[in-house]
């Protein structure tokens, strides 16, 4: 940040400050400091005892400023910026712990990710998308380590207030939070592409799935390595503030604007990507909005992110970014921790209702049994060897030929039933109405008629 920027902090104590006794402080006003009010107060309206004026008076501030950018360090004039206040009586305002308690929603995704995992335990293993996101979950604790810390040390505070130790400490934890952030965000998204190529057969819809997925991954490199070498040399990241060295940065306001837009439309295209293929199925009218409304919870994400782009102009050359980067901040990690807790949702439900039957919903034994048809008024025993997701297709009138299948049994003009099995495990439940039951691996999937699914 240039040196201009950081002295302007000094109109601003001055302009908005209110009255007090300042003229005991004007010992500890910093040698060119104290050069510049005298060069500037005795030619203005204020004089060298109106103490009221010299705090609000803007031509003032705008004189002392200009002799400040001549004269001063950027140290200094940080020092003039802090003794002006305390002398014009104006508080330290201090936003810190609302950083922190985004922290605590952090603390409830990280349990989300836990309880996903034992759910998934329970059900016989863990997917390829669990991974994703046990990796997310992973991401996430030196992501809140070093948003907590960046608030303790810098952030929710005028830059002025702070130590300069802490300042430098403040801006390093926000840099490696910056590139955890990218990280579980793109972990996010692959799970959930993951999850879809799990359940969903369609070769078409694999197509786009796995496209989507190599830009996401595309989309998560490029932003983490613009995100290490934003300003160069790296240092410059949170010593260039001092005026003391030399080095150049990306044109940040632009990069978080283009990155926000990017993850925008991620999250808008993974959220729309398997409606097409949800709604042709032939189930009632009710069963068909639940379905619908299961894989739309993510539409919470995409709120969110839009909802975090209002504050990403704050993320600029600013002249004050411990104070002016904060509801940036506060934002970014409701969006990061809403991404990690949806996806989650699923597995929690599944673990609770387990756990409290009665309390958030059906036994999935019951559920699941009742997705098959009855074979000769007996219920379909469950198998361990795999995990039913329960969507269950339109049966179509079935034009299966008479051919033996592995397990010997015979169709005939029977009605074909297709339930989203678990595709990476191999398994594709298909039930049988007015005829028998079988199962079929993945590598034989049984679709209604005209519908690709």
């Amino acid at each position: 940040m240039r040196l201009t920027n950081f002295l302007s902090l000094f109109a601003l104590v001055s302009a908005t400050a209110v009255q007090a006794e300042f003229s005991q402080y004007l010992s500890e006003i910093p040698e060119c400091g104290i050069q510049c009010i005298l060069q500037i107060l005795p030619t203005s309206v204020c004089g060298l005892t109106n103490e009221t004026c010299i705090c609000e008076n803007e031509d003032v501030a705008a004189r002392t400023q200009s002799c400040l950018v001549q004269n001063c360090t950027v140290l200094e004039s940080f020092q003039v910026a802090n003794i002006t206040a305390l002398g014009c009586g104006r508080e330290h305002p201090d936003r810190s712990r609302d950083i922190i308690y985004t922290t605590v929603l952090g603390a409830f995704a990280v349990l989300c990710v836990i309880m996903r995992m034992i759910s998934r335990w329970e059900e016989g293993g863990f997917n390829p998308d669990d991974y994703f996101m046990a990796f997310a979950g992973l991401c996430m604790i030196p992501l809140l380590t070093t948003g907590d810390l960046s608030a303790k040390y810098a952030f929710g505070q005028n830059i002025w207030d702070i130590p300069t130790n802490h300042i430098v400490l403040g801006l390093q934890f926000f840099y490696w939070g910056e590139i955890c952030y990218f990280t579980v965000l793109g972990a996010c998204k692959m799970s959930i592409l993951m999850f879809y190529l799990r359940i969903f057969p369609s070769q078409a819809f694999r197509n786009w799935c796995f496209s989507l997925l190599g830009v996401v991954t595309m989309a998560m490199v490029v932003f983490q390595l613009m995100t290490l070498f934003q300003c160069w040399p790296i240092s410059y990241n949170w010593h260039g503030w001092k005026g003391e060295m030399q080095g150049k940065c990306l044109n940040i306001q632009a990069f978080n604007y283009a990155s926000s837009a990017v993850n925008i439309i991620l999250d808008f295209a993974i959220l729309i990507l398997p409606l097409p293929w949800l709604i042709r199925l032939k189930v009632g009218l009710k069963r068909k909005l639940s379905i619908i409304f299961m894989f739309s919870i993510g539409i919470f994400i995409f709120i969110v992110s839009v909802l975090r782009i209002n504050f990403v102009n704050k993320f600029k050359a600013s002249v004050n970014p411990t104070w002016d980067y904060t509801d940036a901040i506060i934002w970014s990690g409701v969006e990061v921790h809403t991404a990690v807790i949806v996806p989650c949702l699923p597995a929690i439900r599944s673990l609770l209702s387990r756990r409290c039957p009665k309390i958030f919903g059906i036994d999935t034994q019951a559920d699941t049994n009742k997705s098959y048809e009855r074979s000769r008024g007996r219920d379909i025993p469950r198998s361990k060897s795999f995990k039913m997701v329960s969507i269950t297709t339109t049966c179509a009138p079935g034009k299966v030929s008479d051919e033996e299948s592995e397990d010997g049994q015979r169709f005939s003009n029977s009605k074909v039933c297709f339930n989203l099995g678990d595709q990476m495990k191999g398994t594709v439940h298909t039930g049988i109405t007015g005829g028998r039951l079988a199962t079929f691996r993945s590598n034989e999937h049984l679709v209604p008629e005209k519908h690709d699914m």
